[in-house]
């Protein structure tokens, strides 16, 4: 059974959330090394690329949700 609408839990406190933009420029700048990785097919350049992509995405804020106890 669905619960009404005033029995719904509330949106998360903004005391513990964390800036998303600094998290935005790192996927950016991984997006951004990746393609020159691929333009120019060097491996290393893919791996960091993909590396800053899964540290923006899934890392960091992995981190800082148990971290500061969010």
């Amino acid at each position: 059974m669905v619960p009404p609408l005033g029995e719904l839990p509330g949106l998360p406190s903004q005391d513990v959330a964390t800036d998303p933009k600094r998290y935005l420029m790192l996927l950016g700048i991984g997006f951004v090394i990746a393609v020159l990785g691929h333009l120019t097919r060097t491996k290393t350049l893919i791996a960091v690329g993909l590396a800053l992509i899964f540290l923006a995405t899934f890392l960091l804020p992995l981190y800082f949700h148990f971290h500061t106890g969010g």
